[in-house]
Formats: structure tokens, sequence, C-alpha cells
């Protein structure tokens, strides 16, 4: 019964360490921006804006290359092109000026 126990034990966690051990397949952004309610569209689709109102919303992406692209009424646009990494937080500040 003890070695079953042990057994158990040990299968446990060597999930649990080959859990922690993969590679994150995911990566995130937050849009620091002025003004702070852009819209945040990244390769195409519209994500939301760029915060609510006191936090920078994170978005979760694919890990790889991808365009960022913030829009306002009444400033110009900006894009940008960034490389979002595994399980990190790729942070864009960005300055919209006025049209």
């Amino acid at each position: 019964m003890k070695i079953l126990r042990n057994l158990t034990l040990a299968s446990f966690l060597l999930t649990a360490i080959v859990a922690l051990a993969r590679p994150a397949d995911k990566g995130y952004i937050t849009v620091d921006a002025n003004p702070r309610t852009v819209s945040v569209f990244v390769d195409g689709r519209y994500l939301g804006p760029a915060s609510d109102s006191r936090h920078s919303n994170k978005y979760e992406l694919p890990i790889g290359p991808h365009v960022v692209r913030l829009t306002q009424d009444g400033y110009q646009e900006s894009t940008q092109h960034i490389y979002v990494t595994p399980g990190h937080v790729t942070t864009l500040a960005i300055v919209l000026g006025h049209n």
C-alpha cells in the first residue's frame, strides 16, 4: 500500500513538473496610450480599448509577429510591428497626435 501511495505521489509530481516546464504558447500585450480610450486592432482584428477607466487592458496573443493598429477619432492612427514572446507581456507606450 505504501509503495502504491509513493508511486501515485511521484506520478503526480512528475506531471506537475512537466506541465510547468512546457513553454507557454501564448504571450500578452498591453497598450499604454494617450488618449487611453484608443481602439486596439491586432492583425486586423478589433481587440478592444487600450484601457478601462484606470488600468491598461491585457490581451492574450499567440507567440510570433503581429501588427498593432491604434485608432481614435480626431487623432492620427498609429501602426506598430511587435513580436510576442511566450509567457511575457509586451507593452506599447504610444501618444497619438491630433489630426
